[in-house]
């Protein structure tokens, strides 16, 4: 038996092709290859059907570009990931009413008031301050808020055509129920 390295990137494609407590990462990269090479169980002459790209966590998020977003009916104005995070937020808060358990409950870096460093952006509508992340953790407060609040949240976002992304150049979507996450690539 051979070992090999891969990504953690690859890794984590691996995990979303593999049938949860039946599939190791030996047979799915079997089944990769017998349907890269043109094995199946099918007649001569028909392709392979493709293997299913349905994720049930969210994917690394690394070059990721967001594209369309709507959390409990509400929408960015701007199709990016901070953009959508500020509706996450700013929709908590208005149920919350408080900043302290609003950064309890999100696990978001927020402040009272003005605070522009440290990667902190204020909000005068609101009056805080919210501190930027990347897009993995943007979805992680967001997926936290779902799930506190039993809130629906749908996505779309496409991976730019890049060595580190997950699934370069493919566009996914995302669908949060409360704590419920499904997705799949397009």
């Amino acid at each position: 038996m051979q070992r090999i390295e891969i990504s953690d990137a690859d890794y984590e494609r691996l995990k979303a092709l593999a049938e949860p407590f039946v599939d190791t990462p030996a047979t799915v990269i079997g089944r990769l290859l017998d349907r890269y090479s043109g094995h199946s169980d099918q007649k001569k002459g028909t392709e392979a059907n493709p293997l299913p790209m349905m994720f049930t966590e969210i994917p690394p998020l690394t070059h990721a570009k967001f594209l369309d977003g709507n959390l409990d009916g509400k929408s960015p104005e701007k199709k990016a990931w901070d953009a959508f995070l500020v509706v996450a937020l700013n929709a908590a808060l208005e149920k919350l009413n408080d900043l302290d358990e609003l950064r309890k409950v999100s696990g978001a870096n927020l402040k009272n008031g003005r605070k522009e460093d440290e990667g902190y952006k204020y909000l005068a509508e609101k009056k805080y301050s919210y501190q930027g992340v990347s897009a993995e953790d943007a979805m992680k407060i967001v997926q936290r808020l779902c799930k506190y609040f039993d809130w629906r949240c749908d996505l779309e976002f496409e991976w730019r055509d890049k060595e580190d992304a997950f699934f370069p150049g493919k566009r996914a979507h995302i669908h949060l129920y409360g704590s419920f996450v499904n997705g799949g690539i397009s």
